[in-house]
Formats: structure tokens, sequence, C-alpha cells
């Protein structure tokens, strides 16, 4: 389907950039309030948050673009892999509720295809809740529900009580990082509903190889301490095929729950084959501020 995005512009987040000052704590925020999550919001807070932003920024823990002229939304976006392929994932993408309607979430997604494109990827991925009404912009892309595929979230206290292996194992799998924008806001800072000692850097797990539910066990457990203690990881997703009773013992293991967003369970989305060619193709098309490569 083809767009109209000449009005918009596409700007890539620097260090620097004014956005961090006040475009992004309200892109947070709006995120946050359809999550149902209180994050902060008062003066004395501003200049910690934008301090966050760029320390993320300046870390590589993310890539954040936005639109620019207004200023109405942003991706933030990270390197992904699944299946033996490499893609990008959109760890969030939100428009500010005075600009949802317009185009601009849509322009934002075939922004992320280019640079995936551009970088020699092959798909685009994201996540988002069972019940949210962007599904169908998601289905009007040609993107697809990742069937039978669920994320299970180990928190930092998960990974905190996890207890130091005693010899070291392996386990087939794909890790790819991951970025929470609710934690970048609220580092720091007390009294939200997030712990202010939260960073927001992860990991996304896929592709779990087990012939064996507790040998996997061991050897994912030995994997997360050693990334949590050395990396200093915050929180790990692990994507586990819901019809398979191994993968399902394995979740009640680390009692991990499935994700969910505002009560609603998390669907795991793809944009691939030609759907992602065409998103790409209309994203070069852009007036974009930044390099895509």
């Amino acid at each position: 389907m083809a767009r109209d995005f000449s009005a918009i512009t596409l700007r890539k987040v620097t260090p620097d950039d004014p956005a961090l000052d006040d475009m992004l704590p309200d892109i947070a925020r709006a995120q946050a309030a359809v999550h149902r999550t209180r994050l902060p919001d008062k003066p004395e807070h501003a200049l910690r948050i934008t301090q966050n932003f760029r320390n993320v920024l300046e870390r590589r823990m993310v890539e954040i673009w936005r639109t620019d002229n207004p200023a109405t939304g942003a991706v933030f976006l990270s390197p992904f892999a699944c299946g033996g392929r490499q893609g990008m994932q959109m760890d969030d993408v939100v428009v500010l509720p005075d600009y949802r309607g317009q185009g601009h979430g849509a322009a934002l997604i075939c922004l992320a295809a280019a640079i995936a494109k551009a970088r020699g990827k092959s798909f685009l991925a994201w996540e988002c809740e069972e019940e949210n009404p962007a599904a169908r912009l998601y289905r009007s892309f040609g993107a697809q529900p990742r069937a039978g595929m669920k994320p299970f979230r180990l928190t930092k206290a998960h990974l905190a009580a996890l207890p130091a292996p005693r010899t070291p194992a392996s386990l087939p799998m794909t890790v790819s990082p991951r970025f929470s924008l609710f934690r970048a806001v609220n580092y720091g800072i007390e009294g939200y509903d997030l712990p202010a000692d939260e960073q927001p850097n992860g990991i996304q797990i896929e592709d779990l190889a087990m012939t064996d539910a507790a040998e996997a066990v061991a050897a994912l457990s030995a994997y997360l301490y050693r990334a949590y203690h050395e990396r200093h990881i915050q929180f790990a997703d692990i994507v586990l095929r819901a019809d398979d009773p191994q993968h399902q013992a394995f979740a009640r293991h680390f009692d991990a729950a499935q994700n969910t967003y505002s009560g609603s369970p998390v669907v795991l989305w793809a944009l691939t084959d030609a759907a992602f060619e065409e998103a790409a193709a209309q994203g070069f098309r852009l007036n974009i501020k930044g390099i895509l490569s």
C-alpha cells in the first residue's frame, strides 16, 4: 500500500539532541499511560531523565529516530536475530496521542524497515499486547503474528536469585539485546512504578533447542548468571513455543510469566519477505535527516 509521507521528516536522535529534554520524556509517558505505568513527571526529574537518555545513546544500548517539525513520535531500535536470520527489532514505536491516525506511526515503521534493509537485514520484528488497536496498522503492512511463539520475562529479581553454576554449560540459542524505555526514564528516581536501580539493558533469547528440560534449565541458568553478573543485564525475555511441553516446563521452573502489557498477553510480530521489501522501499523515500547504514 502506497502512503503519502511528504509532510513528515525523520531525524536520528543524538546525545546532544534537544529531544532528550522534552520530546522523549513525553513519548515515554504517553506509552506508559497506555500500559498503566507511572513514570517520573515532576520538574525536578527533568535533568536526570535527560541524562538517562544521553547515557543509553552514548553506550549504544538503543538507536532512536524521531519525527521532526512537528515532533510527534519516535521509534527505538535494536539488532535482532531469530531462526538463523538477521533483522531489527522495534523495542518501542510511539506516537503522541494528538497525532495518532495521521500516518506518523506508519512512517516510523517504514523508516525502521529501511534502516534494516540498508544494513543487510531481512526482517523487522516487534511486540505489542493482544488487544492493541495498532494491530490494524501492522496488518496493513502485511505483518503477521509469529504463530505459537510466546515471550516469558525473567526480571532482575529472577536473575539475582540464580545460583552460581557448578560447571560450564552450553545451550543452542540466539541472543539479542533488548531495551526498556520505561527503565531508561525511571533509572535513579524513587517513588514510581519501576525500581529506581534497574537500568534499561536486557536480552531476548530465541531458538532454544532442548532435548531435555532439566539440562536446558541448567545450561540457561549458567548463561544468565554470567550475563547478569558480568554484563549486568537487568531482564531477559525468553521466547518459547506455546504447544511444547518441555518449553512450558522450562518456564514453570523459572517461575517466568508470559509478558503482558495492560493485562493483555503480548503478541510477537514480524514483517518479512515481500511486505518487508515494500515497507523498506517506502522508507527510503522518506525525508530522512541521518545516515541509515
